[in-house]
């Protein structure tokens, strides 16, 4: 999976086409999102690949405001859906990421569930977990 061109291709979609008119599902939002669930996975252990597929999830999590607001979260697993493969990854981790995207809330930790909120995006600063981040069975 190449992360690294699938968020250049996703940053440069926002960019270019997200209604101005969305004030709170802006770009920075998506990049507050991203670097959230990295920490919060990176606290509680997930490999590398789990992280990974956690970032694109959450790169991936508001592009259907693209498109349009409503029914945004369809349109988002139907671009990830589409486009992801040309980014190499694998049919189970885009699963995975539509998954995660439908559910908006939940991120695998092995055979745990991570449930995160956007809420808790304010509640991260400096580097350090301040939100409730709570493992479910």
């Amino acid at each position: 999976m190449n992360y690294i061109e699938a968020h250049r291709y996703v940053v440069n979609r926002l960019q270019g086409e997200l209604s101005d008119d969305l004030v709170y599902h802006g770009l920075h939002h998506t990049l507050d999102v991203i670097q959230t669930t990295e920490l919060i996975a990176k606290c509680e252990g997930m490999s590398l690949q789990e992280i990974t597929t956690a970032k694109t999830a959450a790169l991936y999590h508001d592009t259907g405001f693209i498109f349009e607001y409503e029914n945004n979260e369809r349109l988002a697993i139907d671009l990830a859906q589409e486009t992801l493969p040309e980014f190499g990854y694998a049919a189970s981790e885009i699963e995975i990421i539509s998954g995660l995207n439908k559910e908006d809330k939940l991120f695998p930790v092995g055979s745990e569930i991570l449930l995160i909120n956007e809420e808790e995006n304010s509640s991260v600063l400096n580097g350090e977990v301040k939100g409730r981040s709570s493992k479910l069975q």
